[in-house]
């Protein structure tokens, strides 16, 4: 089973995060996945709570562009996530043919 953090490990390694927001559990309680989650994004991201009728609320927006649904079962393992934008040739991904002369 593919898991929420199996997804953001691969998705931190070829886009830039620039924020993510996680929904906090009901009861206030502290959610065991969101310390996985916030170790894989590291200091350098910017990360928020929010209560899950937020999160919802955030999930109807028109700003959301994409969402990848997965298997984990675990309570609370959601996150919404703020991407930037990079050019080719960042984070290990090197440009490929004639457009790469036109990029250097």
């Amino acid at each position: 089973m593919v898991t929420v953090t199996d997804i953001l490990a691969a998705l931190r390694l070829v886009v830039p995060i620039e924020k993510a927001v996680l929904m906090d559990a009901d009861d206030g309680e502290e959610v065991a996945v969101h310390a996985e989650l916030v170790g894989l994004l590291g200091p350098e991201t910017r990360v928020g709570h929010v209560a899950r009728t937020d999160f919802y609320t955030a999930t109807r927006s028109d700003d959301l562009a994409l969402v990848i649904a997965s298997g984990d079962e675990r309570w609370y393992a959601n996150i919404l996530l703020t991407l930037g934008s990079s050019l080719e040739g960042e984070r290990g991904m090197e440009p490929q043919g004639s457009a790469s002369a036109s990029l250097r």
